[in-house]
């Protein structure tokens, strides 16, 4: 599978991180990528007044450690022999402390999660079992926001099409500041599925010109095109006539607040 960042416009905030199945015509923008569009107030203030490279370069510093607190965990995970930088010491003393606590059963580590019908990706950090459930775990060192259950929605939507069961999901906030770990969990998976899927239609229609004429990909000269019929499939909705009758109008409410939420914030 061939995974690349790119961003889709010059004044884009963010880049666009895409995987491409070896087996499938066109590749898959991530998760969040697709939630992307959905820019905290403070940082969409910013943005507009500041150049668009600053803002990534002082963005990517941030992102920076956050990658490689990332990366100490997965190998703590997997029970791996490690040399823990100084600047982590406290905050892997922490993570190991809640580990003993919960005593979870690492099922994957960094799985590849890719939804064919709906086209999208993602990676989720950890899958564990903890006493009778299974449990997706996702590592943030950053803010925790509205759009993390949404985020993890959409890797639950994904893993569910790969015939992977998840009973509940949860933001493990690894503060590297503070030098401690708080858990936050989300009850709602449905109805973060839905706010994820609506997020996912709205970025397809921001970027529709741009995914029409085509994505740039490392090393090849032909870009790849999405097709427009996925582009103007309306995944959400798709979603919402698929769940049972007694929970269809609650969630077919979600995806409406949603789509005026983001609307009124491109207004």
């Amino acid at each position: 599978m061939k995974t690349w960042e790119a961003p889709l416009s010059a004044n884009a905030v963010d880049t666009v991180r895409w995987r491409w199945p070896d087996d499938m015509p066109y590749p898959c923008p991530s998760v969040t990528s697709a939630l992307g569009i959905i820019i905290p107030d403070g940082l969409k203030k910013w943005f507009i007044n500041t150049d668009g490279a600053i803002v990534r370069r002082v963005s990517k510093t941030a992102a920076d450690r956050g990658t490689r607190a990332h990366e100490l965990l997965e190998l703590i995970c997997g029970k791996r022999e490690i040399a823990v930088p100084s600047e982590f010491a406290n905050i892997t003393k922490a993570f190991k402390e809640f580990l003993s606590t919960v005593r979870p059963e690492f099922l994957h580590l960094e799985k590849e999660i890719i939804h064919r019908l709906y086209g999208f990706s993602g990676r989720a950090d950890a899958i564990v079992r903890v006493g009778d459930r299974v449990e997706l775990w996702d590592w943030k060192t950053g803010r925790i926001t509205t759009e993390t259950g949404w985020q993890l929605g959409g890797y639950i939507l994904g893993l569910r099409s790969m015939g992977i069961h998840i009973d509940g999901m949860k933001a493990i906030k690894v503060d590297l500041k503070l030098n401690k770990i708080e858990v936050y969990e989300y009850e709602h998976i449905d109805f973060c599925i839905a706010k994820f899927l609506k997020a996912l239609d709205d970025f397809r229609g921001l970027y529709f010109n741009n995914l029409m004429r085509g994505i740039s990909v490392p090393d090849q000269k032909e870009k790849a095109k999405i097709p427009l019929s996925l582009l103007t499939f309306d995944t959400a909705y798709h979603f919402v006539d698929n769940l049972p009758p007694e929970r269809k109008e609650k969630y077919l409410a979600s995806v409406e607040e949603v789509k005026a939420l983001i609307d009124n914030q491109k207004e």
